[in-house]
């Protein structure tokens, strides 16, 4: 009688990105959704400048705007930034003010469909900006692609002035 009891109240579970706490890691092992995560390679993340896939390993430019998204998209995924943050005001992250601005969750692949993503603002104190995080479909383990990196390149501010080239001399 228990087991019938418990099977009429049984709900299935899902995935929902916004329930991972910000003190829980999205690391290779850690244990989300009752699975450790695990390693991906099938996916990439993916920076845009201006609509221009910046290649991980490049520079950003402190304090600009990019575009950050899995190069597919998955039912459910969540990113994560190490420095910057994501510019969530036009409610394209599920939830408010992800872990300070450094989480943007994904819930059912509907969000961002055609692939667009989400704009962040790049780091302004010249920290590296890591995008990282997972994604799952409804259930199993969350797997975790590798990490992207952009290092900080010459600010608008400090950039190098242009080289001036005097005109020549006329003769009078």
């Amino acid at each position: 009688m228990m087991a019938l009891f418990a099977l009429l109240f049984a709900v299935p579970a899902a995935a929902f990105p916004t329930f991972l706490n910000c003190d829980r890691t999205i690391d290779v092992g850690a244990t989300i959704m009752n699975n450790a995560a695990v390693a991906d390679t099938t996916r990439r993340w993916v920076i845009e400048r201006d609509g221009v896939e910046v290649p991980c390993g490049s520079t950003y430019v402190p304090g600009e705007t990019l575009n950050a998204r899995l190069d597919a998209v998955p039912p459910h995924y969540i990113m994560e930034l190490a420095s910057g943050a994501f510019d969530q005001s036009d409610g394209g992250c599920f939830g408010t003010n992800l872990c300070s601005g450094l989480r943007c969750a994904k819930g059912d692949g509907t969000i961002f469909a055609d692939g667009t993503g989400q704009a962040l603002v790049a780091p302004t104190n010249g920290a590296d900006l890591v995008l990282s995080g997972g994604w799952a479909p409804d259930f199993g383990p969350v797997s975790i692609p590798e990490s992207c990196t952009l290092t900080a390149g010459a600010s608008p501010a400090t950039a190098a002035p242009a080289a001036v080239t005097a005109a020549p001399a006329t003769a009078a």
